[in-house]
């Protein structure tokens, strides 16, 4: 709560995120104008040592089926470990940075995570694909 009171009180609406993982990363945000979509927001694919345009609304990340992930721990709240096939939100004002842990390779993030959403939970497209799926998916233009 303290981390969402503080992104809250820095005045920036909008969340940002950097993949500093490696590999493809596949990120939420706003729907194309014309998007016929009934989810909240859309996927798109962030490459490797990228990060979302300034004012681009990054609402959070897609972690495929095999991916492992650690969220950071926070005050009492202990380190959360996840396994894929999970939408990970993160609060507005954000600069989320996601790193590959290079001796579990798992992948690590910066700052705590608002939620975590499995298919069904929330308005929120969650496929089931692998990262080497995401990877071939990401050829496709993106942003």
């Amino acid at each position: 709560m303290e981390f969402q009171k503080y992104t809250l009180e820095t005045g920036k609406s909008w969340g940002q995120c950097r993949n500093d993982t490696g590999k493809t990363l596949a990120v939420y945000g706003p729907k194309r104008k014309k998007s016929a979509s009934d989810y909240e927001n859309a996927l798109y694919f962030l490459g490797a040592g990228q990060i979302t345009e300034h004012k681009w609304d990054c609402d959070g990340i897609y972690l495929p089926s095999d991916v492992k992930a650690t969220d950071l721990s926070v005050g009492d709240r202990v380190a959360q470990a996840l396994t894929g096939r999970v939408a990970v939100k993160i609060v507005d004002g954000t600069q989320f940075v996601a790193t590959a842990n290079p001796q579990t390779a798992a992948i690590e993030f910066n700052v705590p995570t608002a939620k975590f959403f499995q298919p069904g939970d929330a308005n929120w497209f969650v496929p089931d694909v692998t990262q080497a799926y995401q990877e071939i998916g990401s050829k496709a233009p993106s942003f």
